[in-house]
């Protein structure tokens, strides 16, 4: 969980250090407003939390991965085929 802390916390600090009209370029996805980031921030945050209730429930990173727990944000968030969603449950 601690990757995953530490990114959220890394984008908290972005969104605090620049201006509103920034424009942040992805590496691996669209380019962002600070809204955008803000909006990822969140849907990170959601994810973290499907995730952590599945593993408070018993569930391992792989029963989860494999049920698609988070199948909703797959549309936004799978722009290449090995970064997709699922490859975070692991770290959370």
């Amino acid at each position: 969980m601690e990757d995953v802390a530490g990114y959220l916390a890394l984008l908290d600090d972005a969104l605090d250090v620049f201006p509103e009209n920034a424009t942040f370029v992805s590496g691996h996805g669209r380019d962002l407003d600070a809204g955008g980031v803000r909006a990822y921030r969140d849907d990170l945050k959601a994810m973290v939390d499907i995730v952590r209730a599945g593993v408070a429930a018993g569930r391992t990173a792989e029963q989860m991965a494999q049920d698609h727990v988070l199948a909703a944000y797959e549309p936004r968030y799978s722009l290449l085929s090995f970064l997709t969603p699922d490859t975070w449950i692991p770290r959370w």
